[in-house]
């Protein structure tokens, strides 16, 4: 069983958002992939499930799952492009479409140039919240707070504020922040800004409720971000920026109801699992 750290939408290694891609050819018990998840300790780690590992290379259809260190995870845009990444370079995937069968649903990969593309589901805002005060939990002050919004599917709470500087300065008291009662349950909070010249918008994504204080590129996030750019800038393709300490990049649109994502990705480091599986 081989694994992979792969850096994904950035084209160098250590900037990016780095997952973990476990490939696996048999059975194995949750308790141990999220042992593994746990061992690796990045934000996400995705499990690839084949029938053995020469399928690797000619099959098109995959079972994928993604754990953090703490909790097994719906949707991860990032880790699914890092299994992509090792499918389509390491073991030179014959397809040129990959589907992934996932606790979300089938996503799709598609290679294109020297980007791969990520077919997610589109999550809408689904409760206009009344605006939410973290000055007791950040450095972030009340009159910077401009909208909240939730998307009860993914239970992430997007917040915009006023102006890049303070999105790139937003400090979290984690542990307060994951002690707050919300209005709505929470795995997810969304910082974000309107962009610029150079980007539409930028974003920071916060998630300790299932381990990860900050996470540096998350694709899950901007299945909400899009829909909610995307209507207020009246713009059908958007580049976007996260602006964590590695940051990245990602271009986004719309298609037959899904979102689009492409990014690049390098893969940094390989190996094989030594210890005892069961």
């Amino acid at each position: 069983m081989k694994l992979f750290i792969v850096d994904a939408f950035s084209s160098k290694s250590f900037k990016g958002n780095p997952a973990g891609v476990f490939m696996i050819s048999k059975k194995l018990s949750n308790d141990f992939l999220q042992k593994v998840a746990s061992e690796i300790n990045l934000s996400e780690t995705a499990f690839v499930e084949s029938r053995d590992d020469k399928t690797f290379s000619v099959e098109k259809h995959f079972k994928l799952r993604w754990f953090t260190p703490e909790v097994e995870m719906k949707l991860c845009g990032h880790a699914t492009l890092a299994a992509a990444k090792v499918l389509f370079e390491h073991y030179e995937n014959v397809n040129d479409i990959l589907s992934f069968y996932t606790k979300s649903g089938e996503i799709t990969c598609y290679k294109k140039e020297d980007k791969i593309e990520i077919k997610l589901p589109l999550n809408e805002p689904d409760i206009q919240e009344e605006l939410i005060s973290f000055e007791n939990l950040s450095n972030l002050k009340d009159e910077e707070i401009l909208n909240c919004v939730y998307n009860k599917e993914t239970q992430k709470l997007l917040v915009e504020i006023d102006s890049l500087d303070k999105l790139k300065g937003v400090l979290f008291d984690v542990n307060k922040l994951k002690s707050k009662v919300f209005p709505n349950a929470l795995k997810g909070l969304i910082i974000t800004t309107k962009g610029d010249e150079e980007f539409d918008f930028y974003s920071r994504y916060f998630a300790p409720w299932v381990g990860v204080n900050e996470d540096p590129v998350t694709g899950s996030a901007h299945t909400l971000l899009y829909p909610y750019w995307s209507k207020k800038l009246n713009k059908e393709v958007l580049l976007a920026k996260q602006v964590s300490k590695r940051g990245g990049v990602m271009e986004l649109y719309e298609k037959d109801g899904k979102l689009i994502i492409a990014g690049e990705s390098v893969i940094t480091f390989s190996g094989q699992f030594q210890g005892e599986a069961f």
